[in-house]
């Protein structure tokens, strides 16, 4: 019989295993250039809606 405290045990460990096999995999980014920049009006106001 499964009681609340076994169903809790069993679900953060499986959690914690599937989170933790993502952390294995390489970067997808790795060898391209990422471009960091803002983007500004050129002419006229910013108006935020």
């Amino acid at each position: 019989m499964i009681n609340r405290r076994k169903l809790l045990k069993t679900g953060a460990a499986a959690g914690f295993a599937v989170s933790a096999g993502g952390l294995a995999m390489p970067a997808l980014a790795q060898g391209t250039r990422i471009k960091i920049g803002y983007v500004s009006p050129q002419s006229g106001p910013l108006v935020l809606c």
